[in-house]
């Protein structure tokens, strides 16, 4: 459990469907404050296969309304907690998750009890640190400084590969995000889309990427070949 989480939540005096309609309005000011890369999440923990009742940003995680409390970030203490529910606490604050794909977010969750001290709701909030690792990433080379003999070691040889592919990670979610689906509802069109936006951009250029771009879109190698090819003979025709 983290550090900062309080030892339980306190017993509010409202019903569990007062406490839901006080969090609903958070979730779209938390996540205009933030950004695109903050989703923020109200379950209603009651119906734990329904249990997302308000979301703003859910292509961080790909989950929309009516989404189940399990299948969001990898790493969340949260559904473990829930299982034995004198435990839960009051909050947990800033502890690190990833996405299914890989991409580190960092997470808190705060639970509700209603007047009769049922845990009732959570409000959740997942970061998507990629844009910022990019960016801190790209400053420390910025300020980094090479050997007189001009070779770098295999340390920075290994920080130039994780760059790499932080940097393929933050193209490719951008350009799935931008269809503004999750990739459960999205059709070929979106991810044609998607593939374009990600040529556009140069994704494929990298070493690997066919294979990163087919596991993001839950299709095979070659169907992301074939997209590519269909956006190559695309390009060709209108030159």
């Amino acid at each position: 459990m983290d550090n900062n989480a309080s030892p339980s939540s306190v017993p509010s005096d409202l019903s569990a469907e007062q406490v839901l309609q006080v969090l609903k309005p958070l979730v779209h000011v938390i996540a205009a404050q933030f950004g695109r890369n903050c989703e923020v999440v109200v379950h209603d923990l009651r119906d734990p296969e329904h249990s997302v009742v308000a979301i703003a940003n859910g292509h961080v995680t790909g989950r929309t309304s009516g989404s189940p409390a399990i299948g969001g970030p990898v790493g969340d203490h949260a559904p473990r907690l829930l299982q034995s529910e004198e435990q839960v606490p009051g909050h947990l604050l800033s502890y690190e998750t990833t996405t299914r794909d890989g991409r580190r977010l960092k997470s808190s969750t705060a639970f509700y009890r209603d007047a009769q001290g049922q845990v009732v709701a959570a409000l959740c909030i997942n970061y998507d640190l990629s844009s910022l690792l990019v960016a801190e990433a790209l400053i420390a080379d910025l300020r980094g400084c090479r050997s007189a003999e001009g070779s770098g070691d295999s340390d920075a040889q290994a920080s130039q590969r994780v760059d790499v592919n932080e940097v393929l990670a933050q193209l490719v979610q951008e350009a799935i995000a931008d269809q503004g689906k999750s990739i459960l509802l999205m059709e070929r069109d979106d991810k044609v889309a998607a593939v374009q936006r990600m040529y556009d951009k140069g994704v494929f250029l990298i070493k690997g990427s066919i294979d990163y771009v087919a596991n993001a879109l839950g299709v095979s190698r070659y169907t992301v070949y074939g997209y590519v090819e269909q956006i190559k003979s695309k390009n060709n025709f209108r030159s």
